[in-house]
C-alpha cells in the first residue's frame, strides 16, 4: 500500500511536469507570434530601409528625395547614400565624410558587414529603379549579426534540446518526488496502521509531528479516545450486568427459598392461625425481596455513576433538623435520647435532598439499631471540621460538616475498614434488620455529591460519622 501510495505520487508529478513543460512551449511560441505582429516590431531597420524606396524618385542622372523621406531619416538620425551601377554615388544626404563616394563590390560587401564608423550600422536596398543604396542608422542599440543555418538540421536541434530539457526534467521531478514522496507517504502510511489498529480495538495514540498532516492526526487521537472512552464504558456496562445479574442470583436465593418452603407449609396448614402465620412471613418476604431489589439497583447505578443527581441548592439547618425531627417521630427511636448542634444559621451546599436524606437517615438509625437503648445520639452541623480530628490535605474544598456522634459500644479497630462494605455486619450487634446495604448506599450517595465518609470509632467509647460536603 504504501509503494502503491508513492508511486502514484510519483507518476502525477511527472505527468505535472509535461504538462508544464508542453504549456511553457506553446506560451513560449505564442508570446514570440505576438510580438513579431506588434508595431515596434514591424518598423525595424530592415523594414524601415526597405520602406525608404517609396520616397526615392529619379534616374541616374537626378535622384529625388521627398520630404517625408527626409523626415523619417531625421527622426531615426540616419543618411541615405544611393549608388549607381558601376558603385559611384549620385545622391547623398547626410553622409558621414567617412565614408568613400565610390564602392567597389569587396568594398560594398565590407561596409555592409562591418562598422566603418562607431555607432552606425549600414544597411543596404533597392530602389524602384534598380538603384543600390545604403542607409546608415546610428544608434549604438542597434547590432547586427549574420548567420545561415539548415531548416532540417535546426528542427532536429531544437527536437533534440527538447528532448533533452524533458528528460532533464522528468529526473529531476523523480528526484524531488521521491525525496517529497517519502515525505509525504509515510504519515499517511502510519495513518493507514492507525486506521487498522483501530479496527482491531487498539487504541494506541500515535506520535503528532509538525506536518501538514498534524490536524489529522490530532483528529485521529480524538477518535481515538472518544472510541477507547465508549470501549471501557461498554465494558463497565458488562461489568454492571454481570454483576447485577450475580448480586441478584446470590442475595435472592434465601427469601426464595423461605417463601418456597413457607408456601409449602400451607398446603399442609391445618388451622387457620397457621396460615395467617404462613402467609404473613411470605408477605414479609417478599417486601424485604422488593426492598433488596431497590437497594441492589440504587447502589449499582451509585457505583457506576448511573444516577442523575437532582441537586438543588439547600440550606443544610432546616434541612437535618427535619430529618431528626421525623427520626424523634419515628415510633422505634421516640423514646431515645437525639440531641440537635447547629453552629450557624446558614450553612448552603447543593444536594439532592431525596437521596441525601436517605444518607443520613442510614447513619442515625445505625447508631440506635446497633447500641443499647441508653445511647446517646448527637447531630451537630457546622461550615467546618474539626482539623485536630481530620488532618488531611484533600478535605480542604469541604465546606460543611454534618457529625453524627453516639457513646454506644464502639466499633472494633480490625472492623472499621468493612463497614462500609455490602452486608457486612460487625461483631457488637446482633440486629439483622434492613438488606445489609444501607450503610454502603449511604456511603456512596455521599460520594456522588463529591462528598467524603469520615469514621471514628473507640471500643468502649462510641463512634462518629462525618458527612463532609463541598
Amino acid at each position: 500500500m504504501r509503494w502503491k501510495i508513492a508511486s502514484r505520487f510519483l507518476l502525477s508529478t511527472i505527468i505535472i511536469v509535461i504538462i508544464v513543460l508542453v504549456v511553457n512551449t506553446i506560451i513560449g511560441i505564442s508570446l514570440i507570434w505576438y510580438q513579431a505582429t506588434q508595431e515596434q516590431f514591424k518598423n525595424t531597420p530592415e523594414q524601415f530601409t526597405r520602406q525608404l524606396a517609396n520616397e526615392i524618385s529619379g534616374s541616374n542622372e537626378t535622384i529625388f528625395l521627398s520630404p517625408a523621406g527626409k523626415k523619417r531619416l531625421d527622426e531615426r538620425n540616419a543618411w541615405l547614400q544611393v549608388l549607381d551601377d558601376n558603385g559611384n554615388e549620385i545622391y547623398r544626404y547626410r553622409v558621414a565624410k567617412e565614408f568613400p563616394k565610390h564602392y567597389s563590390p569587396n568594398a560594398l560587401i565590407n561596409n555592409y558587414k562591418n562598422r566603418i564608423v562607431a555607432d552606425t550600422t549600414l544597411y543596404i536596398s533597392e530602389t524602384k529603379k534598380g538603384q543600390s543604396y545604403f542607409v546608415g542608422i546610428k544608434n549604438s542599440n542597434v547590432q547586427r549579426s549574420v548567420f545561415t543555418f539548415d531548416i532540417q538540421t535546426a528542427a532536429l536541434i531544437i527536437g533534440r534540446y527538447l528532448l533533452m530539457f524533458l528528460f532533464v526534467d522528468i529526473l529531476i521531478a523523480l528526484l524531488i518526488g521521491v525525496f517529497f514522496g517519502q515525505k509525504l507517504t509515510k504519515p499517511l502510511h502510519q495513518l493507514i496502521e492507525g486506521i487498522s489498529t483501530l479496527r482491531k480495538r487498539n487504541f494506541t495514540q500515535m506520535p503528532v509531528k509538525s506536518s501538514v498532516y498534524k490536524e489529522v492526526f490530532d483528529n485521529m487521537n480524538e477518535l481515538s479516545n472518544t472510541l477507547d472512552m465508549y470501549e471501557k464504558a461498554q465494558q463497565q456496562h458488562e461489568k454492571m450486568r454481570d454483576e447485577w445479574i450475580s448480586n441478584i442470583s446470590h442475595d435472592l436465593k434465601t427469601p426464595l427459598a423461605s417463601i418456597q418452603g413457607y408456601a409449602e407449609l400451607l398446603e399442609y396448614a391445618n388451622t387457620p392461625e397457621e396460615v395467617a402465620e404462613y402467609s404473613q412471613i411470605i408477605t414479609q418476604k417478599s417486601h424485604y425481596m422488593k426492598e433488596l431489589l431497590d437497594d441492589l439497583n440504587l447502589t449499582m447505578k451509585l457505583r457506576n455513576n448511573a444516577l442523575p443527581l437532582q441537586l438543588k441548592e439547600t440550606n443544610l439547618v432546616p434541612f437535618s433538623r427535619e430529618i431528626v425531627i421525623d427520626v424523634l417521630n419515628d415510633e422505634a427511636f421516640v423514646a431515645r435520647s437525639l440531641d440537635y448542634q447547629v453552629a450557624d444559621d446558614v450553612i448552603m451546599t447543593t444536594i439532592d435532598q431525596k437521596l441525601m436524606k436517605r444518607a443520613l437517615l442510614n447513619f442515625i438509625d445505625n447508631a440506635f439499631i446497633h447500641n443499647d437503648k441508653a445511647v446517646n445520639v448527637t447531630v451537630s452541623v457546622s461550615k467546618s471540621y474539626p482539623q485536630e480530628i481530620l488532618d488531611d490535605e484533600k478535605l480542604s474544598t469541604m465546606r460543611a460538616c454534618i457529625m453524627i456522634q453516639d457513646t454506644g459500644k464502639g466499633i472494633p479497630e480490625d472492623e472499621l475498614n468493612n463497614i462500609f462494605e455490602r452486608y457486612y455486619r460487625g461483631t457488637n450487634t446482633t440486629n439483622t434488620r434492613g438488606t445489609g446495604l444501607g450503610t454502603a448506599i449511604a456511603r456512596d450517595i455521599v460520594e456522588a455529591h463529591g462528598g467524603r465518609v469520615v469514621l471514628r470509632s473507640e471500643r468502649g467509647k462510641g463512634t462518629t460519622i462525618f458527612v463532609l460536603l463541598p
